[in-house]
């Protein structure tokens, strides 16, 4: 996956993606694995390894996870993570009916004659009902665009039967009828220091 740093002042920042390319979501369930990373020449001698986190949908995985044990040592490792794991329509919600939508595993069922933009709110609230069961949050930007962002950093998987995933308006819900669709998110590194930040790991690019 991408890279990409900035330095600001003396404090380096480091973004990488854990989906394969950029936020292509179609095929990321292939990096529904487990990730380790080592942290190399920490304090310009010391590397660190860290113990390894599943990235799955379920609670307590994905890289809000890995974000939480990277915070827990970040004074030893000289780093802050964050995390945003979010799906977003390629175009506004489209009107029609979305049949057997599953969520993170979730079955939510047909939600009949959603509205273009998703104007009366029916698809939003369908997956706001279980948020609590999916880890997932459904919200209409100003374009119409249906955003879904995972509470907790676990991974955010959507299924659709058929053509009926079109209503989503693709971008990264492209592949929702078949049963790959994963979005893993992306882990930001920021060091307080202007040192570079050399990670390495298993499943990490």
């Amino acid at each position: 996956g991408s890279t990409s740093s900035d330095k600001i002042g003396h404090v380096r920042i480091e973004t990488s993606s854990f989906d394969g390319e950029g936020m292509l979501a179609s095929a990321a369930a292939q990096n529904l694995t487990e990730v380790g990373l080592n942290f190399k020449q920490v304090n310009g001698v010391n590397d660190y390894k860290i113990e390894t986190v599943r990235i799955s949908t379920s609670a307590g995985t994905g890289i809000g996870a890995l974000s939480e044990i990277i915070n827990r040592f970040s004074n030893t490792l000289g780093v802050r993570a964050s995390y945003n794991v979010m799906a977003t329509g390629g175009t506004p919600v489209q009107s029609g009916t979305v049949r057997e939508l599953t969520i993170n595993g979730v079955v939510i069922g047909t939600v009949n004659d959603v509205r273009k933009n998703d104007a009366d709110g029916r698809l939003t609230n369908a997956i706001n009902s279980v948020k609590d069961r999916t880890g997932v949050e459904a919200s209409l930007d100003i374009q119409g665009r249906i955003n879904l962002r995972s509470i907790d950093g676990r991974a955010i998987s959507v299924h659709a039967a058929s053509a009926s995933g079109q209503v989503f308006g693709g971008g990264n819900f492209a592949g929702i009828s078949g049963n790959e669709h994963a979005v893993i998110g992306r882990l930001t590194l920021t060091r307080t220091d202007a040192r570079d930040i050399i990670v390495s790991g298993v499943n990490f690019r």
